[in-house]
């Protein structure tokens, strides 16, 4: 397993970065097979956050299992210091200025998708889940997508079989008409939005039970589809990190750090759910994280 930490924003880093994991990608394929694919993003997850880095604050001992069974990088850079220029790039292997997603945050709105703006990753845009798929890969969208609020932007249109997450962040004040809950969607279709409902997200304690539910379909993801003969992929990003952060009941106030602290504590207990579940599928040896 190998684990590529994100950091700030840049440009030649990041293209050579992308250039040899597609190198070393292709040499594991070569004496694996067609290994399975799990790839974890995380919001606003800074360079000393993790204990791994030399974080003090949170508790991060899968994160730490990661980076030291696989590699773990001291100098890496992100394309872009937003989220969705992160996500095109990641899903593209190309920058956000060849991919569209490249204006910043304060002129043309493009580089951040939102309900407010009517735009997302170009169709013309081969994703990584695209060709996978094409490869007879089952392909899986956990969590937050933010390449496009409309559903044409959707996972479900970017090449991911199965979805269950949002097309956008959950900071937007809820109750509001002109700014409603960001939507939870599964697959094609919008089950729900945030703060409502079983999506529900306390502003006042931050509790939530929105990153267990995301690990919930992340192990099931992987227990369902180590039954099959097919190789899978999944993207498992959960946004708990992100501002406003929450945390379940059992993380809450178990961080010197706060919410922000108690969120980062139960994202890296769920990733450990993930990596669990390949163990138990006896498929760990098979599988790239």
């Amino acid at each position: 397993m190998s684990y590529v930490k994100p950091g700030a924003h840049g440009f030649d880093s990041f293209a050579f970065c992308v250039i040899a994991a597609v190198g070393l990608f292709m040499n594991v394929a070569k004496a694996l097979g067609a290994p399975n694919i799990v790839t974890i993003l995380l919001d606003d997850v800074g360079y000393s956050d993790m204990t791994c880095y030399g974080g003090i604050y949170a508790s991060t001992p899968v994160l730490d299992r990661l980076a030291n069974e696989g590699l773990r990088f001291t100098d890496f850079y992100s394309s872009m210091a937003l989220c969705s220029p992160t996500r095109s790039s990641i899903q593209t292997g190309r920058l956000p200025i060849r991919n569209g997603f490249y204006s910043n945050a304060h002129f043309g709105r493009n580089a951040v998708a939102s309900q407010f703006v009517d735009g997302g990753l170009p169709a013309t845009e081969n994703t990584i889940a695209e060709l996978l798929a094409a490869a007879g890969y089952r392909t899986a969208l956990i969590g937050k997508s933010h390449l496009g609020f409309q559903p044409k932007y959707w996972p479900d249109q970017l090449g991911f079989q199965e979805t269950l997450g949002s097309p956008g962040c959950h900071f937007v004040r809820p109750n509001l008409p002109e700014t409603p809950g960001i939507p939870v969607i599964r697959n094609a279709s919008m089950i729900g939005r945030y703060y409502e409902g079983e999506w529900a997200i306390n502003r006042t304690s931050g509790e939530s039970n929105i990153t267990r539910m995301f690990a919930d379909a992340a192990v099931d993801f992987v227990t369902r589809s180590a039954r099959f003969a097919d190789p899978f992929y999944l993207y498992f990003t959960p946004d708990g990190t992100h501002a406003p952060a929450y945390a379940s009941k059992q993380f809450l106030g178990k961080s010197p750090r706060g919410i922000y602290g108690d969120s980062m504590t139960e994202v890296d207990f769920s990733i450990g759910r993930v990596l669990d579940a390949l163990d138990e599928a006896g498929i760990r040896n098979n599988t790239l994280v």
